[in-house]
């Protein structure tokens, strides 16, 4: 899942013309919101999880394991677009968008 963004301003919602990751869009509400630490902490990641638990060849315990680090992962993504729908529900004088914060990597 995107957000939808500007070319030269990464979190306007104005001239929309590429789309950028929840977690670039959720840094534009200026959230602690963090992955870093987690078990599972970004959509590849969350993408080979749950295919190694449909697979079904887990023992019970690694599947917990999995499934445990995938309830977190969701809720912090389901958290972030929440964050962010607020952020843009907020009235014009209070909704300053920024840009999000450089990729650390």
């Amino acid at each position: 899942m995107g957000f939808a963004s500007g070319d030269s301003e990464p979190c306007l919602p104005s001239g929309v013309r590429r789309v950028v990751q929840l977690k670039s869009g959720a840094a534009c509400t200026r959230s602690t919101l963090t992955y870093d630490g987690m078990a599972v902490a970004d959509g590849q990641q969350a993408g080979l999880a749950w295919e190694s638990l449909v697979r079904g060849t887990l023992e019970q315990g690694e599947r917990d394991k999995i499934k445990k680090a995938l309830l977190e992962y969701c809720g912090q993504d389901t958290l972030a677009m929440v964050k962010l729908v607020d952020r843009l529900l907020l009235p014009p004088s209070t909704s300053q968008i920024v840009s999000p914060p450089a990729p650390t990597r």
